[in-house]
């Protein structure tokens, strides 16, 4: 009984801990020095390149086709970018998915829903080979 009390004590600060963690909010980020991008910073930040995420991955074309991988299937859409630089992607899996970038200190870190989904890798090119 101990045993089961003090498993379900420790899982219970650690999500806590983990969602504590991932509750960054906009609002902090600009607080303490972060910028958002513009229309055309973050075109010039996702244009032509690869956004990969531990379980997914998504190439953003140039001229505004969207395709992504994740856990191994394709989806494909449009995006774009409103002048306030917000992304919004468009398609089958996606209808209006919109999310943003800030920069703080030279990280270029993605907003989803008004808090910091953290900074991911971004490459050069069409790279879908998960």
């Amino acid at each position: 009984m101990l045993t089961r009390n003090l498993f379900l004590f420790c899982l219970c600060v650690g999500t806590l801990s983990l969602s504590g963690c991932a509750s960054i909010t906009e609002e902090q980020l600009i607080a303490d020095g972060a910028t958002r991008l513009s229309g055309e910073q973050t075109r010039t930040h996702l244009a032509g390149k690869t956004e990969r995420w531990p379980y997914y991955e998504t190439y953003y074309s140039p001229d505004g086709e969207v395709e992504a991988l994740w856990d191994k299937v394709k989806f494909r859409g449009t995006w774009e970018v409103s002048a306030d630089g917000k992304v919004c992607l468009n398609g089958k899996k996606w209808n209006n998915v919109c999310y943003s970038y800030l920069d703080n200190h030279g990280s270029i870190t993605r907003i989803e829903k008004g808090l910091s989904v953290g900074v991911k890798e971004t490459v050069e090119g069409k790279r879908l080979a998960r």
